[in-house]
């Protein structure tokens, strides 16, 4: 049977009121049910969306801004919506279904409408608005206040229990007209610490809030909206020249750029990352943590922070705000700022010397001493129509540091010229090598019959060549006086000084000094850091291989063998047994090889040689064969390098059951007392061998997988009664796999608190013993096939708990 299409539904929307007027200021808002129906079967619509719209007030808390809204309705078919005046007036209201979306009401449309009035008798007050921020202007008018009154005072009074200031003075000395009794559009400020719901009273005299006897009129609340604060690094200033591997100080303003407060403590994370890397994450600790107990309003702080930076190139410095988010802000992408800077030991200082003199001279100028100083008369010099005439200076007594680099050279011409009539000019070359070679001409074409001076080159010319400082003692400057006129005419030179622009390498690193964040070597609690000290332990391979590590004997008392191994294909057989017919002479094996002991060994490190043997008769000529003897003895022992016993002699297993089955053994020597940091650096021998009583019963003694370690084992402490403790597994995904890490850096801190530093230990796990109860960030961050890696997680521990749960997966 096929589905019959559902009828269309006909809406009736009824607003449950025709006409309502409200008095002002108690009733600025006024509820606008309206009850949408089946106009068939009068039954009530649910979740049917209804438009509405005023002619004036508005439906948003503040009463001004777009006469539209919108509202569900309910199981009962009502929707309700609240319009808000916030003076005196009448409101033409409508609500409809807008079937085509477009908030503007059609023909055709279900709809309804009504009227709504707001009236105000006797004094009153109007707000522009009545929803504001902190320091928000806004206009406030007096209506029908008597003459009588005045001075008026206006005032700011809290109504809701808690928020910010309960009161303020708003304006005073305010006068109504004597004729209407009005004061109108008076621009007051919300006062900055403001927060809830607050009310205007006009009082007269010295009146204060709620002080009925001089109150005149009052407002509806206005409500002061939360502001959230903007936390900003507003400046991140640092010392124009950073040494290598010295300690430096960065300064960083911090700056709340809203009116909203900052009461909470809150983190400020400074980093260095090379320009290589990209820029910090969100969220990413940094190397430097501070912190601030809040900023008001509009405030600002300065923190400084020491950084280091660990060789020269050029570094990103940065400086993020709130890395933790302790602060609710709505523009965190402003939280960062950062710095490009160069890092190294050598900057080169710029100087310029004064003006040096000429002393000497040859060529064709007139009373040519004159040029040597400014004033006191001029050199000169006739020239004729297209001919230049030259004059050399010299003996400039030039000087300046030998270490100097010439950056530049200045020549001062102060010149004129007897008539301006045609072309000309005054130019100068320079010599190195007391006027064998010259530079190119630079010259002075504007012609005057005034003096005028002309500087020539530059504090960055070198006159296209490198000079030297030595080159400056045989310095010249040659003079051209050039007349491009149809006449001849006189050129006058005042004064022809020259000037040095030169560089010296300045050092400004001090001897290295180590990063201000301690980066030492850190050996978390419970780490187990292992060496293997032999080579070659389980006898595979070439002989010569083997035996370039392990020394044996005595002759024919050893063999490498294939006869038993317990893993691979070889073993090593010592012979606690007599020889072959016809001597039958006794065997005195032995196997040792010599070992360097770490230099990085303590009080706590145990040397632990461990291995697997087994027991097998003898199979010489001259023993009995598969009988035991009980007699024969494999023993292990520390020598030093001249073959002198460290330990006594430690029984590893005897020839009194003859299994040919491999069977563990590991000797701790530390247990035994041992110190091993004594042994630190030193070379020691690892020395196995066999005892034999000349009888015929002989043993064979194998060796396999042989280790010698030197473990440290750093001790976790024991629990401190009122702290607690965190932990966890610190793992990364790898080819899609969790994989858990070794050595990654992990950092907790809490709010305000020490930032504590630990490394994640050999099994991945992660560890901070007897910490102060508290919420703790928990932090750690890794470099992942060139990536950076890095995982957070929150954990509040109390008294006396020990949370070794708190993991971390660390992901891009």
């Amino acid at each position: 049977t096929p589905t019959p299409t559902p009828r269309p539904i006909r809406y009736r929307v009824d607003i449950q009121f025709d006409t309502a007027t409200n008095r002002l200021p108690d009733e600025r808002g006024h509820t606008v049910p309206v009850r949408v129906t089946d106009e068939e079967t009068n039954k009530p619509l649910p979740n049917v969306r209804v438009s509405y719209s005023t002619s004036f007030g508005s439906f948003d808390y503040s009463g001004t801004g777009p006469g539209y809204g919108e509202a569900l309705t309910d199981d009962t078919g009502t929707a309700v919506r609240t319009v808000y005046a916030n003076r005196p007036g009448t409101a033409s209201l409508r609500a409809w279904i807008d079937m085509d979306g477009d908030r503007t009401w059609d023909a055709g449309e279900p709809t309804d409408t009504a009227a709504k009035g707001w009236i105000a008798t006797g004094p009153y007050i109007v707000a522009s608005t009545h929803s504001v921020l902190p320091l928000d202007w806004i206009s406030v008018s007096l209506y029908d206040h008597p003459p009588s009154g005045n001075p008026h005072r206006l005032l700011w009074c809290r109504t809701s229990i808690t928020g910010g200031i309960s009161s303020a003075v708003l304006m005073t000395g305010i006068n109504v007209d004597a004729s209407t009794w009005d004061a109108l559009d008076l621009a007051v400020q919300i006062p900055l610490d403001s927060a809830g719901y607050y009310r205007l009273e006009s009082h007269t005299d010295s009146g204060t809030c709620g002080n009925a006897a001089t109150r005149v009129a009052y407002s509806a609340d206005l409500y002061v909206r939360p502001v959230r604060p903007d936390l900003t690094v507003a400046s991140l200033n640092l010392p124009p020249r950073i040494p290598v591997q010295n300690v430096f100080t960065v300064t960083a303003v911090i700056s709340n750029i809203t009116p909203g407060l900052t009461g909470e403590i809150f983190d400020v994370d400074f980093y260095i990352t090379p320009l290589t890397q990209p820029p910090p994450a969100p969220g990413q600790l940094g190397l430097v943590k501070q912190w601030i107990a809040g900023i008001g309003p509009y405030g600002s702080t300065v923190i400084t922070a020491q950084l280091w930076l660990p060789a020269e190139g050029q570094y990103r410095i940065s400086a993020r705000v709130d890395t933790t988010n302790y602060v609710e802000e709505d523009n965190e992408e402003n939280n960062i700022n950062s710095v490009i800077v160069s890092a190294g030991c050598f900057y080169p200082e710029t100087y310029t010397t004064g003006w040096f003199n000429p002393s000497a001279n040859t060529g064709n100028f007139s009373s040519p001493t004159n040029a040597y100083a400014d004033g006191g008369g001029a050199a000169s010099v006739s020239v004729s129509s297209g001919s230049t005439q030259r004059h050399q200076f010299y003996g400039y007594g030039i000087s300046v540091p030998t270490t100097a680099t010439i950056r530049g050279i200045e020549v001062r011409l102060d010149w004129w010229v007897s008539s301006t009539s045609g072309s000309g000019s005054m130019g100068a070359q320079l010599s190195w090598n007391n006027g064998s070679s010259w530079t190119s001409s630079q010259a002075d074409t504007t012609l005057s019959t005034s003096e005028r001076t002309v500087i020539l080159g530059g504090p960055s010319d070198t006159w296209g060549r490198t000079w030297t400082v030595s080159e400056l003692a045989n310095f010249r400057v040659r003079v051209s006086a050039y007349n491009g006129a149809s006449s001849s005419r006189t050129f006058y030179l005042d004064w022809a000084p020259v000037r040095i622009t030169y560089s010296l390498t300045q050092t400004i690193c001090r001897a290295p000094e180590p990063p201000p964040w301690g980066e030492g070597e850190i050996k978390p609690p419970g780490l187990r850091e292992c060496s293997e000290l032999l080579q070659v332990g389980g006898f595979e391979g070439n002989p010569q291989r083997i035996f370039t590590y392990w020394h044996a004997g005595d002759v024919g008392a050893y063999q490498q063998t294939g006869y038993l191994q317990h893993s691979g294909a070889f073993s090593m057989r010592l012979h606690a047994s007599l020889g072959s017919y016809p001597a039958c002479q006794p065997f005195n094996p032995y196997l040792y090889q010599t070992v360097q002991i770490p230099t990085e060994v303590y009080t706590l490190t145990h040397l632990v040689v461990s291995g697997w043997q087994a027991v097998a008769g003898s199979l010489t000529d001259c023993s009995y064969r598969g009988i035991p003897d009980a007699d024969d003895v494999l023993y292990l022992q520390l020598r030093d390098s001249n073959g002198n016993p460290i330990t006594a002699p430690v029984a590893i297993v005897n020839g009194g059951v003859v299994t040919e089955t491999w069977e563990p053994f590991s000797v701790d020597f530390t247990e035994r007392g041992v110190d091993v940091s004594t042994l630190a650096g030193q070379n020691v021998r690892v020395y196995f061998y066999g005892t034999h009583d000349n009888d015929y019963y002989g043993t064979f003694f194998y060796l396999d997988d042989l280790s010698c370690s030197v473990c440290t084992y750093w001790p976790i402490p024991d629990p401190v009664p009122g702290t607690a403790s965190i932990g966890g597994l610190v793992r990364t995904l790898i080819g899609g796999v969790p994989q858990y890490l070794t050595g990654v850096d992990v950092w907790a801190y809490r709010q305000g608190g020490e930032v504590l530093h630990t490394r994640t230990i050999h099994d991945g796990t992660y560890h901070f013993y007897n910490i102060p109860p508290g919420t703790y960030t928990v932090y750690a961050a890794a470099w992942v096939s060139g990536q950076l890696r890095w995982g957070t997680a929150t954990v509040t521990v109390v008294a006396d708990e020990r949370n070794y749960g708190v993991d971390l997966l660390l992901q891009q």
